[in-house]
């Protein structure tokens, strides 16, 4: 991991906590690199916010439900403009 920069390095201790816990979100891959766990941890993009809200809704279950709502909120508004 020699050259790696401290966000990378950071991204992959994160990675490896998620697997540890046992996120469905990151079962079944297998980055190795660390410019591919920094990416998919650090770029905007959908599965990062899963992920972000998997680890709400695992500190504060309570979350679970309330993300749940936004979603069908969300739904809802769109098929209204349809």
């Amino acid at each position: 991991m020699a050259g790696n920069s401290t966000e990378q390095l950071l991204s992959m201790r994160v990675y490896n906590s998620l697997q540890s816990l046992g996120c469905p979100l990151v079962d079944g891959l297998y980055l190795r690199e660390p410019d591919s766990v920094q990416e998919l941890l650090c770029s905007p993009s959908l599965h990062r916010t899963d992920i972000l809200k998997w680890i709400c809704a695992s500190i504060c279950p309570s979350l679970k439900e309330k993300f749940k709502l936004s979603l069908s909120s969300l739904v809802q508004k769109i098929l209204s403009k349809t």
